[in-house]
This record gives structure tokens, sequence and C-alpha cells, in this order.
């Protein structure tokens, strides 16, 4: 099924939204990282262990054409998106609302300049392939 779902909380009524072409799939995956603690969203994943698992359900909001998916989605997420970290309907922004925006956006940045500055490009060549040195079964090239 293609369409708009969401994980609503029944204590409190917010809501993740989210779109799929494989909508029972798509839940299976937030379920299985849900109670594995290892869900993207960190604001999902906090809710879901203080209120637990019972206390949330998931529904189909809206059947929808493919091309129309994103679109439709961003209207839910527009009025009552509570624990959607991602402002736009496009499936990549986890950053924006965040809680820890800030301290992820300090690592990337501490990393990319450490990285950046401190190995000439000779070592950051032999850092790179010295990985796939390790590996018994990849050959050297």
């Amino acid at each position: 099924m293609i369409g708009i779902y969401r994980i609503k909380n029944k204590i409190n009524d917010k809501c993740y939204y989210g779109s799929s072409k494989n909508i029972e799939k798509r839940w299976k995956t937030h379920l299985n990282q849900l109670k594995n603690k290892k869900h993207i969203n960190s604001i999902l994943q906090r809710a879901w262990d203080k209120y637990g698992e019972n206390n949330f359900i998931f529904e189909v909001v809206e059947e929808c054409k493919l091309e129309n998916l994103f679109e439709v989605e961003q209207k839910y997420i527009d009025t009552c998106g509570d624990y959607n970290i991602g402002l736009k309907a496009s499936g990549g922004d986890n950053i924006s609302k965040n809680p820890n925006k800030e301290q992820i956006v300090e690592n990337i940045k501490k990393g990319s300049k450490l990285w950046r500055n401190s190995l000439s490009d000779e070592e950051k060549k032999r850092k790179v392939f010295k990985t796939f040195r390790q590996k018994p079964k990849l050959e050297r090239w």
C-alpha cells in the first residue's frame, strides 16, 4: 500500500508522520528499530522508551499515488508532526529539529576539520586503503 502513515502516542496525541511505497514493510522497520532502541529519530525513540509500545498505534491516514507522496506527507507534517525531526517530507533532514542539533553540527565540523587538517593527502589515501587491505576477502589492486 502506498500512502501516508502515522505513529500516534495514545497518551498525549503526538504523532510521527511518514510516507512509503510499502507501508506495512516500513512499519516493521520502525517497530524493529524502536524496540531495539536504534531509531534514527531521537524524539520518537525517547517517547517510545518513556510511554512504552502499548501506548503507540500505527495508522494509515491516507492512500495516495506515488507521485504525490511527499506533497501529501508534507500536509500532515505541517499540521501535526510533533515527533517529526525533518521539516520537509523528503526523507532526509534529521537535524533541523533534533534536540541535539548543536552538538551534532559541532561534531561534524570537528570531524571534518580534524580529517582535513591533520593528514596529508598521502596519509589519507594510506588510511583509507589500509581498511581494504585488512579485510581478508578483498583482493589488493
